[in-house]
Order: C-alpha cells, then structure tokens, then sequence
C-alpha cells in the first residue's frame, strides 16, 4: 500500500519535473563571448517564457547546431536594421553606445586582458561591450532576432549564423546560481 507521504513526495516529483521542462531551465556559460557581463563557468536560471526585448541575455539554439546551447545578447528584433561598422553595432541607423575608451577585464583563468570597450544601451538594459567586428547592413527577418556576443571579437554569433529563428531561443536569463571565475577583489 502506498502511503500518503509517498503520493505527496511523487507529486512533487513530477511537478518539479514538469516546471523544469516547461518554466524554467539552467545553463552554463561555457565560452568568453559574453565577457565582462558572463564568465566563464557561472551558471544561470532562466525561464522559458514571457517576451524577449533588446538588450535581453538568451539561452538559444542556433539552427544546425541542435542541442547545444548558447547565451548571447538580443540586439535586434524583426524588421530592425542591424550593422557592425568599425567595431561599433549600429541599430536602425544609429550608434548603439558611447565613446570607445580602454578597458581592462578578468579573461579566461583570471589572466588580465586589455581591449576597446563601450557601455551599450538598449531601451532598459545597459552594459559595457568589448567592440570589434564587421557584418554589412541587413534586415533582421520576420519572426527572428539578431543576438551578439559582448565579447564582439571572441564572439560567434549573427554575424556568423544570421537572425536565430524565435522558435530556437529557449528564454530569458534570470538569476546568477552559481559558479565563474573568482579572480579576487
């Protein structure tokens, strides 16, 4: 006979299953492409629903490469205009960002690497980007956005792949659990 302890301990079970397939998921960042805003081997949270705006950080799927995962920035949506001219992302015509200036960041294994940064903004969400990289002018599809790396040159992203189909993106980061470098204060 089953008890009622067991029924409520597999109930809970299921449920938590049934959150982690449909509500929420967890992903590490595995490569230096989102450097300074990521490091390497942290883990996050994120959900599986709700909308996906500029600036947004996204668990995606970048078609032909099924399965693997990636986090990248959202930094165009349907019908907008993209660019990177010069090492500078440009939206709908215009500059995203202000002046470049020097910048220093905790590299992979806590090795100090030096570079051109910019601190970006996109509606609510700001952060500072390594810039670098070219990709000609182009219409992000219907039904699609267009996701960077702020890690432009250590970056594979749209510029590489084009626009990732919305049904590829998987959701939204949400919450740091755990993990990264520690390099000290």
């Amino acid at each position: 006979m089953v008890t009622r302890p067991t029924l409520l301990a597999l109930g809970l079970l299921l449920l938590a299953g049934a959150a982690r397939i449909w509500i929420f998921g967890v992903v590490e960042v595995r490569t230096a492409s989102m450097l300074p805003t990521l490091t390497v081997g942290e883990t996050w949270l994120y959900l599986r629903y709700g909308t996906i705006g500029l600036g947004d950080v996204v668990v995606l799927e970048v078609p032909g490469e099924e399965g693997v995962l990636h986090v990248k920035r959202v930094t165009g949506l349907s019908g907008d205009e993209v660019e990177l001219a010069h090492g500078r992302f440009y939206l709908n015509g215009s500059m995203v960002g202000g002046a470049v200036e020097p910048l220093q960041w905790p590299g992979e294994g806590c090795r100090m690497e030096e570079g051109q940064g910019a601190h970006e903004r996109l509606g609510e969400r700001a952060w500072l980007s390594i810039v670098g990289g070219e990709h000609p002018r182009g219409i992000v599809e219907a039904g699609a956005i267009w996701a960077l790396g702020d890690n432009r040159p250590r970056s594979s992203d749209s510029r590489h792949w084009g626009a990732v189909p919305l049904e590829k993106v998987r959701g939204k980061l949400t919450k740091r659990l755990w993990g990264g470098q520690d390099c000290g204060a």
